[in-house]
Formats: structure tokens, sequence, C-alpha cells
């Protein structure tokens, strides 16, 4: 195993799981510089693994090949107890979770992060430049994870477990519950027999105008207008109670926010 000696020019790099973000890393490292090597990918479910990633060697949990790098890209409940499972106590562990802080008090010394800001999808081509987030215990592997950082993205940044955590909380609100509200919008359209397409320069808007502008100087609509009659239509529309709940929510969430300002 070299990543502990001074023979550092070429690191071996095993990926554990078969979800999205293993597929991320393996199709990545697997095109990556001779510096690090994807040696194999372990899974639960081997049959779970793309067809595109088996010249790797694949293993189940009760073969796990030596590694210099464990990429453990499987669910937060499970990091510890499978790090625990690995035989190599000298090797780099990376979880690759934006909710879970470095891994402690087991009988790996040395570990780290790689957490990618994206939504994992299998059917996705991704950038280049998508931001990639790096944290490790140890002071001698920090430019080798980053180097390894480097090789799979061109924005890496070093970033604390606290920020990570904060930077997970932005992408959710930002991103899942945005996405969860284009569903709701969407239902509402199929039921309706209306087109979704025809928001298509709406979100387009509002996507650019938040990239450029601050968030809070172009909000719109009935909420911040106070338009109690409106706000009640739509409510009567809605026949899902949870989608009324969020619409209420939001709606308030919103009129407080611009209450001073009216």
């Amino acid at each position: 195993m070299k990543i502990n000696s001074k023979d550092n020019n070429n690191f071996k790099v095993c990926v554990l799981g078969s979800g999205r973000a293993a597929h991320f890393f393996a199709h990545r490292l697997k095109d990556t510089a001779a510096t690090f090597e994807l040696t194999g990918i372990v899974s639960r479910d081997i049959g779970k693994v793309s067809k595109s990633l088996f010249p790797f060697s694949i293993y189940d949990y009760s073969c796990i090949p030596e590694a210099d790098i464990f990429i453990l890209a499987i669910p937060d409940d499970q990091i510890r107890s499978i790090a625990e499972q690995i035989p190599y106590p000298e090797a780099l562990f990376l979880h690759c979770s934006g909710a879970q802080e470095l891994i402690t008090n087991t009988e790996h010394e040395h570990h780290g992060v790689l957490y990618p800001l994206l939504s994992l999808n299998f059917q996705m081509e991704f950038a280049p430049n998508i931001p990639l987030f790096t944290e490790t215990n140890s002071e001698y592997h920090k430019p080798i994870l980053n180097n390894l950082a480097q090789q799979i993205s061109t924005d890496v940044q070093e970033l604390t477990s606290e920020k990570r955590l904060n930077v997970h909380l932005c992408a959710v609100i930002s991103q899942n519950f945005s996405n969860h509200l284009w569903h709701i919008a969407q239902d509402i359209c199929l039921t309706k027999d209306l087109d979704f397409k025809w928001f298509k320069p709406l979100l387009e808007q509002g996507l650019s105008q938040v990239l450029s502008q601050n968030a809070k100087e172009t909000q719109t609509g009935p909420a911040v207008r106070k338009d109690k009659n409106t706000i009640d239509k739509h409510l009567k529309l809605l026949a899902n109670s949870n989608w009324k709940d969020i619409y209420k929510h939001l709606n308030q969430s919103i009129i407080e926010t611009y209450e001073e300002k009216l």
C-alpha cells in the first residue's frame, strides 16, 4: 500500500456502492490520469452496477480488494459500519455525504470527504466544473485528496464539516424543495389539461434572476402584495391537503418576510 509511503506516484482506488454517487465517481475515475487507478467496485447488489463499468473487477462485501483509497459512496447510516468491515487500516477512507462529519473512533486512522454538489442521475452527463468539496483529518493526505478531487472536477474547495452541512441544507432547499414544487405544478397541469412547457420562459427567467440578483429583491406574487382574495382562490383549487398546507406555509413565510416593506 503506497498511500503512506514516499512512493506516491500511483494510488489504487476502490469505490463502494452501486447507486448514483458510486457510478458518478467510478465513471470519472476510469478516465483519470494514471496517478489514480480504479481497481474495483464493491457492491451488495452486483446486478445494479452499470455494464459500462464491467471491465473493472466487481466485488461483493465478502471479498474487498486492497486499495490505497476507498470511496464510500453509500447511504449515510451505513458509512461507519461498512468502513469497519474494510481490513486495510492504512488506507484513506472517503465518504461522499454532505450531512455527515468526518468518521471518528474507528480502527482506521485516515479519513476524509469527497462531496459533489449536484443532484445525481444515472442518465445525465455531468460538466467538469461541478463543485467538489473536500475535507480530511490528515495534513499528509490533504494534497493527495485534493489531487484526486482535481482529477474529477475543475472546481475543488476545502470545506469544514459545519460549512458542508450548511451547503447541503441550502442544496436541499434550493434544489430538492423546488423540484417537489415543480412536481406539484406538473401534476396540476396534467389534471387540468395545461401544458407545463408554457412555464419554461418563467422558470428560466427566475433562475437567471436568482443567479445574478438578490432573490429577496426579485420576489413577486400575491403574497408579496398581500392579495388575500387570490390566495383564497388558489387554496380552493388545491384538493390535496398536503399541497394546501405547503401553499399556506410558503405564502405566510413570504408575507412575514416583506411585512416591514409594505
